[in-house]
């Protein structure tokens, strides 16, 4: 089970769903899905660790 903690991510950066979105190539929608506990696919990890600047390790068991 992945745990993605997509909303800390969008308080901490000061963002919107919108903007994520944008950045990760999601629509609104999605990031919104995201953010309420959907797992994303693997190319959608690899994209959040790009985009945010966190190892997978911090974005699979929030460490790292």
């Amino acid at each position: 089970m992945v745990i993605l903690d997509l909303k800390n991510n969008l308080i901490r950066f000061e963002t919107n769903q919108e903007d994520i979105g944008k950045k990760l190539g999601i629509s609104q929608s999605m990031a919104s899905r995201l953010e309420k506990g959907k797992n994303p696919s693997v190319e959608l990890l690899l994209k959040i660790s790009e985009v945010f600047g966190k190892s997978m390790d911090w974005i699979l068991k929030h460490e790292g």
